[in-house]
């Protein structure tokens, strides 16, 4: 009888741990290690689903800005590593439209555009723009970064509340070589 109580409150045991383990999913676009400390991950949003080609996103906030990861590859089957794709200019450019979009619907407001370039972070190239506007009357700079990698697009978007306490462009610049650096080299370790 004390075998079959034991056995019971073992079954129990699991059954309540499997109910309140949340289920496993692949980890975040940005390693944890690799984040600053005010960054914290708030969760990742599924795309998929509704939109195929639109992939997922992973937020990370603070007080000092949002910083939006997203991986997606617009139904296209494989896309040129870096910035060689033929379609990448045009897609480029769209992020940028999708900007003035909401300058139009009057989202945002004074809004300033940097150049694009191309930059080489952690051995990836990227493209990569600068933006300054107003959202509700609060002025952010936002930085957008663009690359293929492993046939599909990786998008970092950091926006910084202004004035930040730091240098946006050098933080956003930072941040996406330590993180890209971190995914990749975790990418490599063979699972256990």
């Amino acid at each position: 009888m004390q075998k079959t109580i034991a056995r019971l409150c073992l079954l129990l045991t699991v059954v309540l741990a499997a109910c309140t383990t949340p289920p496993a999913g692949p980890p975040p676009l940005v390693p944890a290690a690799s984040l600053p400390p005010a960054w914290q991950h708030q969760g990742r949003h599924d795309y998929e689903k509704q939109n195929p080609g639109l992939g997922f996103s992973d937020k990370y906030q603070s007080p000092a800005g949002v910083i939006d990861v997203y991986s997606y590859d617009l139904q296209q089957p494989r896309w040129r590593a870096g910035v060689q794709d033929p379609a990448f200019d045009r897609h480029f450019q769209s992020t940028l439209d999708e900007v003035r979009y909401f300058v139009q619907r009057g989202v945002y407001t004074d809004l300033q555009q940097g150049k694009p370039r191309d930059v080489t972070l952690a051995g990836q190239v990227f493209r990569t723009v600068a933006l300054r506007f107003s959202r509700e009357g609060r002025p952010i700079e936002s930085h957008t970064y663009l690359t293929a990698v492993d046939g599909r697009l990786l998008k970092y978007r950091l926006s910084f509340f202004l004035p930040a306490p730091f240098e946006p462009a050098d933080h956003a610049r930072e941040f996406v070589e330590r993180s890209f650096a971190a995914a990749r080299s975790q990418a490599a370790v063979p699972a256990r």
